[in-house]
């Protein structure tokens, strides 16, 4: 036995010798914390500090504390590395830590000064982020001072295959020493200069022993610091972990290391302890995407705690390389299925949404898209916003502008009271280049003038602190202040974890914390390893290596000893990963191949879907609009529309619904329609009666044209239609002009009978009515039925089986109505089609025609109607027989077919 217990009586003070020990664990040893806590703080606990790499770890001492030593009224002091020397440096040195988005800005202010046009370019928002790294990295790798004339030396001799990468780092070098000198003039110091800093203000700590826990790795800048404690505190004991099982790149570059600088900082008794458990359960599923994938690690919890009545949530841990890409997801997911969660890191300012919808001012600004207008006039975040009327303005604009669009003219034409309040602050951004100081004032006046309100009250906090940290006199355009702006959310984060229940963290926050069932997701090729993720600038891994940086090895190194210790320190442990993220496909990592994959049993019963619209037929409401007097009052178009869709019949005519469509530019036939129906009307006013000559023709195609333009300007006048869309519509004006150029020829001679006429006719059980576009007659008596189209379909065959089967009625019906109407033989009526769409398709008719040799088949149809009339009356809900057109329906998600 190395220890002695603690049940006995305790040593005296003059017994105890001072005592520096290095304890060595296999990583698969179960409650190393524990062992630490009963071993080890038995003496004196509240003259001891405990010191873990990260407030994770400290936080599961403290509930493993607790449970170990349930009558201690105080724990012993805990720190992180950083905690400590932060409390020492603001307490004793004279110097204040400069924040990061202080320090960003101060970067961009010197890279402007100084005129560096190699590095700045047009993006000094990513250029002052690599600076920044490459001045992060260059003090971590620097132990006892920085030699900036070495470090020029060394890169100047390296044989570079591109000159211009050599004289951008030369000239980062040079911004580093500028800021160097900033920070001494105003007193101020990087995060990374604290451990320096605080190495010398140990002397004023009064701990008398030091625990040490989960230091696998310490940087050259914090061991000054580290040293410095070691040679202050008397009883210190250093809990380490190595064994057989770690790769030869793990222990050369990391673990050997550290314990190379601990052997050197001083006098070390190292003691080994052999395994106390069996190797850790291992398993791998896949899921088809990364939703499917968290409810799946949220299923195997739920299963793991049925099975283990003793379990509780703090037995679990999920841990994610990609922290911020799950973060939402999870949070979303395990609060569906009442899992408790703390998520650590707490909150990343750039992923808000609450501050997504406020900065949509000014991407609406300079787009002018109406989805980016409707989150902004629809947030619960921004109260000034009435929100029944963005209601009332969402449906009305989705019907005025559903296939022309929304534009910049659309917005600064309408009225609406929401609207009118984003264009008062619209007045209010300034052009040109601006201070930093006058675009962060504008930002305060769209958060009243909105009415900002986050849902989380730490998010303004810490969204105010970073304006406030960006004051400068920096001049940027609104476009390099926003890339600026979002580059500083970038570097801030709300950190202390948000919710109690199980621990969800990225890997960094994991280490050293045991559980009895730990997740590892979204365990791809693209996340493990992991990319660089910083902006920074190309160094040589050779370079890299020399200057201690961070080079391709160690990086893949720490990857490589994160799965393991990951692997070992936990009982169970489960590594997923979605197929699909983001629209492309993923592999498992590199790490996890030769690791089986394990499957979810999927349950033998499918629990019903919540359906999102239900239907409910109301046969009264038809009967109430259509057949008020007992018979079915129909016109052509809505019988169409009936035969073939009962269902989207019943939801655009009966209940009148509206799908939401957002507005975009698209082929608008009821626009075209509209409009050359009009157009038409007028320019054949007057003429109904008379034969239409072939000397008439050019004369009604010039009148036509200009009709149709002047129309065309007239829609816009009137806010029917945006700018643009009317020069989309003016475009076509000459292919509309050119096609009736085409047809009206082939009709000189025929006396125009009538035009736009509206016709009626009753039969048993029905009144059938409809408007007939235009009507001829040649000098023999035969009439010609025209329709006249705008869309870009192909016109129907109207042969009987199209008729019946497909319900192509309407010129059909057109024509055997008149023909009733008016006792005309079937012989004399004809069909035809004006297609004034606006292909320029040399293959396509401008007109069709159709015989009425085509049409024998319509003696049938007073029978035909009489009977569907009867059939349709009776109808107890609208649910097709063999609709056709489903893939484009828009009402195929709601539609009862699939059940028919």
């Amino acid at each position: 036995m190395f220890f002695r217990m603690c049940e006995g009586p305790y040593e005296s003070q003059a017994e105890r010798q001072p005592m520096k020990e290095i304890i060595i664990f296999p990583f698969n040893y179960r409650n190393k914390t524990e062992f630490l806590i009963n071993r080890h703080l038995c003496r004196e606990p509240l003259k001891t500090l405990y010191m873990a790499p990260h407030l994770g770890k400290i936080r599961d001492f403290k509930i493993r504390y607790s449970v170990c030593r349930p009558s201690e009224a105080l724990l012993p002091a805990t720190h992180s590395l950083k905690t400590l020397a932060t409390e020492l440096v603001e307490r004793f040195s004279g110097l204040r830590i400069i924040g990061e988005v202080e320090k960003y800005m101060a970067v961009i202010s010197i890279l402007k000064e100084s005129g560096t046009g190699r590095l700045v370019g047009n993006n000094i928002s990513g250029v002052a982020l690599a600076v920044m790294q490459f001045i992060r990295d260059i003090k971590i790798s620097s132990g006892s001072g920085i030699d900036l004339p070495g470090i020029r030396k060394k890169v100047s001799g390296y044989d570079w295959k591109f000159a211009y990468n050599l004289d951008i780092l030369l000239d980062a070098l040079g911004v580093m020493e500028e800021y160097a000198g900033f920070l001494d003039e105003n007193g101020l110091m990087d995060t990374e200069d604290i451990y320096g800093k605080a190495a010398a203000c140990v002397g004023d700590i009064a701990w008398n022993n030091l625990l040490m826990e989960g230091f696998y790795e310490i940087p050259e800048y914090q061991r000054a610091f580290v040293k410095a404690l070691f040679e202050k505190v008397e009883n210190i004991t250093f809990s380490f972990c190595m064994d057989q099982g770690v790769s030869p790149d793990v222990r050369d570059l990391i673990l050997d290391r550290t314990l190379a600088f601990l052997e050197e900082a001083g006098d070390w008794q190292k003691k080994e302890i052999r395994g106390n458990g069996c190797p850790g359960r291992e398993e791998c599923y896949n899921f088809s995407s990364q939703p499917e994938e968290v409810k799946g690690i949220a299923g195997l919890i739920s299963a793991f705690l049925a099975s283990n009545p003793g379990a509780s949530l703090n037995d679990i841990m999920v841990v994610f390389p990609s922290m911020l890409q799950y973060r939402p997801v999870v949070r979303r997911i395990f609060e569906r299925y009442n899992l408790p969660c703390e998520i650590i890191p707490g909150y990343s300012l750039s992923r808000d949404p609450s501050i997504s919808t406020l900065l949509d001012f000014f991407v609406f600004r300079s787009s002018f898209d109406w989805e980016v207008l409707m989150d902004m006039v629809a947030s619960p975040c921004l109260k000034n916003m009435k929100n029944e009327k963005a209601a009332e303005f969402s449906a009305r604009s989705r019907e005025m502008f559903e296939r022309t669009g929304f534009h910049r003219d659309n917005f600064f034409a309408s009225g609406d009271p929401n609207l009118l309040v984003i264009k008062s602050l619209m007045e209010k951004v300034p052009r040109g280049r601006q201070p930093c100081a006058a675009w962060i004032d504008l930002v305060y006046t769209i958060i009243e003038k909105l009415g900002w309100e986050p849902g989380i009250p730490e998010v303004r906090y810490s969204f105010e602190k970073v304006l406030e940290s960006m004051r400068s006199p920096v001049a940027f355009t609104v476009e390099e202040f926003l890339s600026v702006l979002m580059k500083s959310f970038g570097l801030i984060d709300i950190q202390e974890g948000r919710g109690h229940g199980i621990k969800v963290s990225g890997v960094l926050e994991s280490v050293g914390i045991e559980k009895k069932l730990c997740f590892v997701g979204g365990a791809t090729d693209e996340n493990m390893p992991q990319a660089p993720s910083v902006e920074e600038i190309f160094i040589p891994d050779a370079i890299k290596s020399d200057l201690g940086f961070t080079d391709y090895r160690l990086r893949i190194a720490r990857e490589r000893f994160d799965i393991y210790r990951l692997r070992s320190e936990n009982e169970h442990v489960i590594f997923t990963y979605p197929s699909k993220m983001s629209g492309s496909n993923r592999m498992k990592s590199i790490f996890l191949f030769g690791l089986e994959e394990s499957f979810t049993e999927e349950d033998l019963f499918i629990p019903s879907r919540k359906e999102i619209f239900k239907h409910s037929f109301s046969r009264q409401k038809f009967i109430e609009r259509f057949a008020p007097s007992g018979r079915l009052e129909i016109s052509v178009t809505q019988l169409e529309t009936l035969l073939r869709c009962p269902f989207r019949f019943y939801l655009e005519r009966v209940e009148k619904l509206k799908v939401y469509n957002k507005p975009e530019v698209g082929e608008s036939p009821d626009i075209w329609g509209t409009l050359i129906h009009g157009v038409m009307e007028k320019t054949f006013s007057g003429l109904v009666g008379r034969k239409i000559l072939q000397g008439d023709c050019e004369e009604l195609a010039s009148l036509f044209e200009k009709i149709l333009s002047e129309e065309i300007v007239s829609l816009h006048e009137n806010g029917e239609i945006s700018s643009f869309y009317m020069d989309v519509m003016k475009m076509r004006t000459g292919e509309v002009t050119n096609k009736f150029r085409d047809i009206l020829p082939v009709h000189a001679g025929s006396r125009l009978a009538g035009i736009e006429e509206e016709i009626s006719l009753e039969l048993d059980g029905l009144l059938l009515k409809g408007k007939i576009d235009r009507i001829e007659e040649k000098d023999d008596g035969s009439v010609c039925i025209i329709d006249i189209k705008t869309g870009t379909s192909n016109p129907p065959s109207y042969t009987g089986q199209d008729f019946s089967t497909r319900h192509n009625i309407q010129l059909p019906l057109y024509i055997w109505m008149y023909m009733k109407k008016h006792s005309i033989d079937p012989g004399f009526v004809s069909g035809s089609i004006w297609s004034f769409n606006f292909r320029e398709d040399p293959k396509v008719k401008n007109e069709t025609f159709y015989k009425p040799s085509k049409l024998d088949y319509l003696e049938g149809t007073e029978d035909y109607l009489v009977k569907k009339a009867e059939k349709i009356l009776g109808m107890a809900d609208f649910i097709p027989d063999m609709p056709e057109g489903c893939f484009s329906c828009q009402y195929k998600g709601m539609c009862p077919y699939e059940k028919n």
